[in-house]
């Protein structure tokens, strides 16, 4: 027997203790809308604007009559306007009621055509969607079954009346058979599971064993469609298991199925938009019609799709019929009634105006100075030497944390609000302005008498009269928040943000103390490599957030693992590295490897979800293995990997005969000469846009190689090799030519000025400097028409100083700007930002990604901004990903930004067409 499980949505094939199908069909919503309910409704509106008019009418006696008494008791312009406001107030409430009946009316109008619309789509789909559930049926009745078999069945079903195009049966996610196959051959040999939007889809429908619609969606075939999916399960014939057999398909023309459901007519007259809901009732984005609809209160009607909710909303694109001419006539009258009252009213309060601009002219000043001090934090004082301090502004109190009424401190009290380490300086600064009128700055750290440390400046000068008194004024200023933003930019450079540890960079130097320091007192120390295991699947199935709080957990459990004298850091990614020092011998250090794969062992609890993580260890012991931290590293990495493939959740001792990576690396090696010769590798192109104009500034070029036989490949696997095996020029060569070709010719086509964006790495700028200049640069300097450049180079490349000064120097002169790209990940300070002639800093993602929910990362955005911006540098915003990243970055006056919110990376016909579709000026969500 062969059953269907509408819940589940899987198609499953098994005995039964009856012969034949057994068919379970999905549930159909009902509902059209009640004509009975809307003429209730409306009638209900008739009686409630009956019931205001004569309240109104009560309400405006009872106002006339207060208003007189008043009149007679308080006033003449008290009374004109509190009936001037009665009169707005009436107006507004029965043109209110107005809308509202008119608005009813037609609300029941656009329900009654919506819920026809409806009842034809849900009708339609589903329809369609039963002829896909029974060839899912046959499938798993017969799961060896042939192409002449499968032709048969597709065949006989798209006999009837149908909407389908065609049936596609993709076993093993791969898809082998299509019907009809004539202009569906592209589809053949199509794999779900390396196709980007198809995976997450079939898995999606295999785990939750359910029939999905999908779309719309490009298909392969051309145009858009709706994909219905079924999963395809059959019992094994020997154990009586279900087995997962595959994917059954077919897709539906989104324009006919529109067409066929009265979608489009509906439309022509009214605002209609569709959606899909969750199943856990989550809203997703809108597919047909404008997302704006769901926001203005529209008619909602739902129906069930497969195993999916859908909605349709709708709202007149019209004001309601008579509507306009009933208000205008009723804000007419009132009007009248409300220039008259105003006029009344005017003459009454003009004297009083007067007068009270004379006194607000007075106070000006005064209000303008204590508000300046309040915004900027600032308070003024005056001090003398025989006197102590004569005055504080009130400020000075609230900066201080003293109470207005206790008054100004004195100067013991003073001193012992300042940091002891810093008492010195203002003892210094103190005589220094008593033996000569002369000024003088400081920055202190303060501790408050409850407890709060605080930072303030002091801007100072003195006064010496012709009797030697000595008087000192000055402004105190509160910096506090400004120190914090510049020790947590410092700290970047040192520290991983999200586990605390030290980076990669803080962590090299100290292995290479570490080296140092073994090398001159003879002992031994080990280097782990810690990589966990399948942690992209905790990312991809629970999502970053909770792969970020993992990263966490296990930095914690790390920690407990280690010793004080031990340096543990965070490299990249799910990968760790401890310097275990004062080892005796491996024995040792087995200890420490075994206790982190039991303490990783235990379970985590994350968000109501148990994880399991495991990992794998590499060890490399100095002076055993190697005697410099670039070959331990290396090694360490190498027994890592050696670890992986022994089965993961153990460690290894690096040894000589582990070659295997090494290998694999000479593998990709020749692979990436052959794509280099063949072309294999294409320039794409992400835009980048002005936050303030919304148009295209620049493009970022960026490399992707599509390998025949292992299909794309990402750019941090063959980068890497390309630089280390001395390949990265001739890639740079290929990106830059190809790219300043393509963008000037984008430029020539739409008369544009578009700039390009070329990344540069370590050692594009530094491989061969003792040869003399770099080729690129040559290139780049003398090419006689090139669009406007933007060279992007890594924190780390400033760390060369004079070398990189002279590159860097050569190419401002040469009318070419520099980008810093990922700033905040790597080694760079304040200082080098002054030294060198840098353009554009390029926030990194990882800071982006999370300034909606993190306000430690929007701080730090803040911050970059505000640094930025006094030194002169523009800033780009990377990863922008969401409509609300866009409007933080617009209130913070970030300049530009690129991410696939804005635009994904695209190939040049791509980007053409792009431009095309934007023939207007581009606008962003913040210009709207």
């Amino acid at each position: 027997m062969v059953s269907y499980s509408g819940a589940e949505g899987g198609i499953v094939y098994g005995a039964s203790n009856g012969p034949g199908l057994e068919v379970v069909e999905l549930p159909e919503t009902t509902a059209a809308v009640s004509h009975q309910f809307l003429d209730l409704r409306l009638r209900e509106a008739s009686t409630l604007l009956v019931g205001a008019v004569v309240a109104s009418i009560a309400l405006l006696v009872s106002v006339l009559v207060l208003a007189f008494i008043n009149l007679r008791t308080r006033g003449q312009w008290l009374s004109l306007a509190f009936i001037l406001s009665a009169l707005l107030g009436l107006e507004l409430w029965l043109e209110s009621y107005i809308r509202y009946r008119y608005e009813q009316d037609d609300r029941a109008h656009i329900a009654r055509r919506l819920g026809m619309v409806r009842a034809n789509l849900e009708s339609i789909l589903n329809n369609n969607l039963s002829l896909i559930k029974g060839m899912g049926i046959a499938i798993a009745a017969n799961p060896d079954l042939s192409k002449r078999e499968f032709n048969l069945y597709a065949k006989e079903t798209l006999r009837t009346e149908t909407l389908l195009l065609n049936f596609a049966a993709a076993p093993d996610y791969v898809v082998k058979y299509v019907y009809p196959e004539k202009g569906n051959e592209a589809v053949i040999g199509l794999e779900y599971m390396s196709t980007p939007g198809q995976r997450e889809d079939v898995l999606r429908v295999k785990n939750m064993r359910r029939m999905l619609v999908a779309g719309p969606v490009n298909i392969v075939q051309g145009g858009w469609a709706f994909i219905g999916r079924a999963p395809v399960y059959y019992a094994d014939s020997v154990t009586g298991r279900e087995v997962f057999w595959g994917i059954i398909s077919s897709p539906m023309i989104v324009d006919d199925v529109y067409q066929a459901a009265g979608v489009n007519d509906l439309a022509n007259d009214q605002e209609i938009a569709i959606r899909k809901k969750g199943l856990n009732g989550e809203q997703r984005s809108v597919f047909f019609g404008d997302p704006q609809v769901f926001e203005q209160n529209p008619v909602v009607s739902e129906m069930l799709i497969g195993a999916e909710m859908w909605q349709l909303a709708s709202i007149s694109n019209k004001l309601p019929e008579g509507l306009a001419s009933a208000l205008n006539g009723l804000r007419l009258g009132f009007l009248l009634l409300l220039l008259a009252g105003a006029f009344f009213l005017h003459v009454r309060i003009r004297q009083g105006n007067e007068r009270k601009n004379l006194i607000s002219a007075l106070r000006y000043r005064e209000r303008m100075l204590a508000q300046v001090g309040r915004i900027a934090s600032v308070g003024g004082f005056e001090y003398e030497i025989d006197k102590g301090f004569i005055y504080w502004s009130r400020e000075v109190f609230k900066i201080l944390g003293v109470p207005f009424s206790r008054g100004p401190l004195h100067d013991v009290e003073f001193l012992d609000l300042i940091e002891p380490t810093c008492r010195d300086k203002v003892r210094e600064a103190l005589r220094s302005l008593s033996d000569n009128a002369s000024e003088t700055s400081l920055e202190l750290e303060l501790l408050l008498d409850d407890g709060r440390h605080k930072w303030v400046a002091i801007q100072a000068y003195s006064e010496i009269s012709d009797e030697g008194r000595v008087k000192i004024k000055g402004a105190i200023q509160n910096i506090t928040e400004r120190k914090k933003s510049e020790l947590t930019i410092l700290r970047q450079a040192n520290y991983d943000t999200l586990t605390q540890l030290p980076n990669r960079s803080l962590f090299d130097n100290r292995l290479i103390s570490a080296v140092a320091s073994a090398n001159r007192s003879g002992e031994k120390f080990a280097l782990l490599f810690i990589d966990l295991d399948r942690f992209k699947s905790v990312n991809d199935s629970l999502g970053h957030a909770v792969g970020d709080q993992l990263l966490q957990t296990v930095a914690e459990r790390l920690n407990r693992c280690t010793r004080e004298t031990d340096t543990l850091s965070r490299r990249s990614g799910d990968e760790f590295t401890l310097i275990a020092t004062q080892i005796k011998s491996a024995k040792c250090v087995e200890i420490v490897a075994r206790k982190i794969i039991e303490e990783l062992k235990l379970p985590i609890c994350i968000s109501g979800n148990q994880i399991y993580v495991t990992a794998s260890i590499g060890i490399t012991l100095f002076p055993d293995d190697a005697n410099c931290a670039e070959t331990l590293l290396k090694n360490a990495d190498q027994a890592m990997y050696a670890a992986k493939e022994l089965g993961r959740n153990r460690f290894r001792f690096y040894t000589t005969t582990m070659q295997n990576d090494a290998d694999e690396r000479l593998r990709m090696h020749m692979d990436l000469i052959d794509a280099i010769e063949h072309e294999q590798l294409k320039v794409f192109y992400q835009p980048i846009l002005d936050l303030k104009s919304g148009d295209v500034c620049e493009v970022e070029a960026l490399l992707r190689w599509q390998h025949p036989e292992q299909g794309y490949i990402p750019p941090d696997k063959f980068i890497p090799l390309a630089e280390d095996v001395g390949l990265i020029s001739q890639l740079g060569e290929i990106s830059m030519k190809t790219a300043i070709a393509d963008i000037l010719e984008v430029n020539d086509d739409f008369g544009l000025n578009i700039g390009l964006s070329l990344n540069k790495s370590y050692r594009e700028f530094f491989g061969s400097v003792d040869d003399g200049e770099e080729p690129w640069l040559s290139t780049l300097l003398s090419s006689a028409k090139r669009p406007p450049i933007t060279i992007e180079i890594t924190e780390s490349i400033l760390m060369e100083d004079d070398q990189v000064y002279q590159i860097l120097d050569k190419l401002r002169k040469g009318g070419i700007k520099i980008a810093i790209d990922d700033f905040g990940t790597g080694y760079s300070s304040l200082s080098y930002l002054r030294r060198f002639p840098v353009d554009w800093l390029k926030i990194d993602r990882s800071f982006v990604r999370d300034v909606e929910e993190d306000q430690e990362d929007l701080a730090l955005v803040e911050s970059i901004l505000a640094m930025a911006h006094k030194l002169g540098l523009s800033v780009v915003a990377e990863g922008l990903e969401t409509e609300e990243q866009l409007r933080l970055l617009q209130m913070r006056q970030c300049d530009m930004a690129q991410g696939f919110f804005l635009a994904r990376p695209m190939p040049l016909a791509e980007f053409k067409h792009w431009l095309r579709e934007r023939n207007a000026p581009i606008k962003i969500a913040g210009d709207r």
